[in-house]
């Protein structure tokens, strides 16, 4: 997660998954560690969302002032290579 540096903050949401402390424990289980956690109830996500979150995982990507550009729903490989480039891609075209 380290790899995409201060300019793009990873915030993981858990929607429905139990206790912030078992959430902690499986993304330290997973070695996903140092990054902040939100939990939210499935209802207030597809509320906030709409019918943007209709899978889980659910990927979205948000621009600086809170509105969602982008989404891709099931789980991406975001260690995979060129996934650094193509999430840049994304984010300049967001911009322009």
């Amino acid at each position: 997660m380290k790899v995409w540096g201060p300019d793009c903050p990873v915030v993981p949401v858990a929607v429905s998954s139990g206790s912030p402390e078992e959430i902690h424990a499986f993304l330290e289980r997973n070695d996903v560690t140092g990054l902040p956690v939100w939990a939210v109830v499935e209802d207030d996500l597809k509320a906030w969302c709409g019918d943007r979150a209709r899978a889980i995982p659910v990927t979205f990507l948000i621009d600086d002032a809170g509105c969602i550009r982008a989404t891709a729903e099931g789980a991406l490989d975001w260690a995979a290579p060129g996934a650094p480039a193509a999430l840049r891609r994304l984010f300049a075209a967001m911009s322009a």
